[in-house]
């Protein structure tokens, strides 16, 4: 009889089978990420890029639509993959919500800027 360290040994040299995915398709090659990408999915990331740029711009929605439509569209072809591709739209969003942030703000200063300068030629 084996002594429990060379059980032990045995069990922990099993060698593992990789798990398919979830969504694999047996006809498209694994590189081509693309057609693994629902079309479900790509609609609810430009209703997410519309709903936050609604939120921000006084834009009616049918060009914001649009917009969104190209830009997914435009990122989804030059993405290398699935990570590339949700990390390309992150950056543009956060860079295009972070320049109107910056926008506000120098409104707001332009803005106070000519109060302040009226009230003193008023005075």
């Amino acid at each position: 009889m084996p002594s429990s360290s060379a059980l032990r040994t045995r069990v922990s040299t099993t060698v593992r089978v990789p798990v398919m995915r979830r969504n694999f398709r047996a006809d498209v090659p694994p590189a081509d990420w693309r057609s693994n990408l629902r079309p479900e999915s790509r609609q609810r990331i430009v209703n997410k890029i519309v709903e936050t740029l609604r939120r921000h711009f006084p834009i009616p929605v049918y060009e914001i639509f649009y917009f969104a439509s190209a830009f997914e569209q435009r990122i989804y072809t030059i993405a290398r993959n699935q990570t590339d591709y949700l990390r390309k739209i992150s950056l543009k969003m956060l860079s295009v919500l972070q320049v109107k942030c910056i926008c506000d703000t120098l409104r707001e200063a332009f803005h106070l800027r000519e109060e302040l300068t009226s009230a003193s030629v008023n005075n």
